[in-house]
């Protein structure tokens, strides 16, 4: 029986770990998740600060992009003062706003730039639209009642007014056509 020495084996244990490390590591680490801005808010943040600049150094972007990015957007984009960009810092601290959270919080901008909906939200003007993305405005009073989801609207027939009464009881009714 032949008599291997004790070093070989050390080295190809040695070289079969570091090996397996360095396959399994590619799976085990993957590369981090890009953010990219889309075209339609790059758009639209154009669009705003070509037709209203003034308004542009005061709009916000809701919905995404969020953090770092829509920080990005804020001055690189919309022209904000970085050193007076505390909304714009709210990006980088805070959970990202919503078009409705955008849209009852009074205290920030009338205008911003987020996600349009097939039918927006009463309160809510689409100025422009990029494809999925537009620039909002937010209306000077919002009837909360209408953004209540749990509202239930319905009519019935002793909800009717006097007047739709009178019209339905006046009104001339097809007689039966008499046989001859």
């Amino acid at each position: 029986m032949a008599y291997l020495p004790q070093r070989p084996v050390v080295l190809v244990a040695a070289a079969g770990t570091l090996g397996l490390a360095l396959a399994t590591s590619l799976v085990l680490a993957p590369p981090h998740a890009v953010q990219l801005l889309s075209p339609e808010v790059v758009a639209a943040a154009r669009w705003l600060r070509a037709n209203d600049p003034q308004a542009a150094a005061r709009a916000i972007v809701v919905g995404r992009p969020h953090g770092l990015l829509a920080y990005w957007v804020h001055i690189g984009l919309l022209g904000h003062r970085r050193d007076q960009a505390g909304l714009t810092l709210d990006d980088l601290t805070a959970a990202p706003l919503t078009p409705e959270s955008w849209l009852v919080d009074p205290r920030r901008p009338a205008l911003a730039i987020g996600p349009v909906a097939e039918h927006p939200l009463p309160g809510i003007t689409v100025l422009a639209r990029f494809g999925d993305t537009g620039v909002l405005r937010r209306a000077d009073t919002i009837d909360t009642a209408a953004l209540n989801p749990l509202t239930i609207r319905y009519r019935t027939f002793w909800g009717r007014s006097a007047r739709e009464d009178r019209d339905r009881a006046t009104a001339p009714r097809a007689r039966p056509a008499a046989d001859a």
